[in-house]
């Protein structure tokens, strides 16, 4: 008797499942546990409606320190600000 030979079998493909996004009854948009991690430094999104999708997109949030830090980057004093008020009373 002879053995018949083994077969084998194919790998099945990868799936990848989609992570779901849940609304409350109260309208909160619930999203699916690790889609956040992939913004660790997000805190605020913006909301965007393209061809009937929602668009969420990571917001940088920008703090009056944040503010703070650009005016000294531009080199822009106290001075510059209070010729500016002058000026734009003046109007």
């Amino acid at each position: 008797m002879t053995a018949k030979p083994t077969r084998k079998l194919p790998e099945p493909p990868e799936t990848t499942l989609t992570p779901l996004a849940v609304v409350t009854d109260k309208n909160r948009l619930t999203l699916a546990e690790g889609v956040l991690a992939n913004f660790p430094n997000a805190d605020c999104f913006e909301v965007v409606i393209e061809e009937g999708r929602i668009v969420l997109t990571p917001y940088p949030i920008v703090t009056a320190d944040d503010v703070r830090l650009k005016i000294a980057a531009l080199g822009i004093t106290e001075e510059d600000v209070h010729e500016a008020i002058r000026w734009a009373r003046g109007r």
